[in-house]
C-alpha cells in the first residue's frame, strides 16, 4: 500500500517491544529499493510515525497499535512534526551495494550495528532528486556532523520489507558501559 501501512506496522510494533518512542530514533537504514512505489511507501511510513507528534508518548504509541490506525499525516497538518523529519537521518545502502535479496537485511544491519559503534554513515549516493523533501539526505561527512550536531547515535532502526506484505524493523542500541 502507498501509504506505507506494512512498513508502519513493522516499525510501530518494533518502538513498541523495544519501549521506546519515534523521537529517540537518530537514524533509520531504510529499505530503499530505489522503486517509486516502494520508496513512497516507506516515506510515507516513516512520515506518519516519525512525524506524528501525537506519537512521541508511549501511551499513544501502544493505543495505536491496539487500535490500528493509521493517520495520515498532510504536509500542512499542525501533528506533523517537520523538525523532527529534518533531523533524522535516513540511510539507504542498497545505493551502493544494489540488492542483496536474502541477504539485504543482514548485511544492512551490519552497516547499521558500525554506523552506532563509529557514530557514522555510509553517505547515500544517487539521493539528489529524492521524491520528499520533508527528509534530509547526507551525501557526506559535513551532512552527518551538521544532522548530529557533535552528538552520538544511540539508537538505530533497520527496515526490511519483502514481497507479499512481509515487513520487519529491528532495533539496535548502542551499548554503553
Amino acid at each position: 500500500m502507498e501509504n506505507g501501512e506494512g512498513g508502519y506496522r513493522a516499525m510501530l510494533k518494533c518502538l513498541i517491544e523495544a519501549n521506546i518512542t519515534p523521537d529517540q530514533i537518530d537514524m533509520i537504514n531504510c529499505h530503499a529499493t530505489s522503486t517509486e512505489i516502494g520508496d513512497v511507501s516507506e516515506l510515507n511510513a516513516i512520515k506518519n510515525l516519525f512525524g506524528n507528534k501525537n506519537l512521541n508518548n508511549a501511551e499513544n504509541l501502544r493505543s495505536t497499535y491496539e487500535n490500528f490506525v493509521i493517520e495520515n499525516i498532510g504536509e500542512n497538518n499542525i501533528n506533523l512534526d517537520k523538525e523532527k523529519l529534518k533531523t533524522l537521518i535516513l540511510c539507504a545502502n542498497k545505493t551502493f551495494i544494489g540488492h542483496l535479496l536474502g541477504a539485504a537485511g543482514s548485511v544492512e544491519s551490519i552497516f547499521s550495528i558500525l554506523s552506532l559503534k563509529e557514530n557514522f554513515i555510509i553517505n547515500n549516493v544517487n539521493t539528489k532528486n529524492p521524491v520528499s523533501d520533508l527528509f534530509n539526505f547526507c551525501h557526506n561527512e559535513n551532512d552527518f556532523k551538521k544532522f548530529m550536531n557533535n552528538k552520538e547515535m544511540k539508537y538505530v532502526m533497520k527496515n526490511s520489507f519483502a514481497f507479499g506484505g512481509v515487513n520487519s524493523a529491528i532495533l539496535f542500541k548502542k551499548f554503553e558501559i
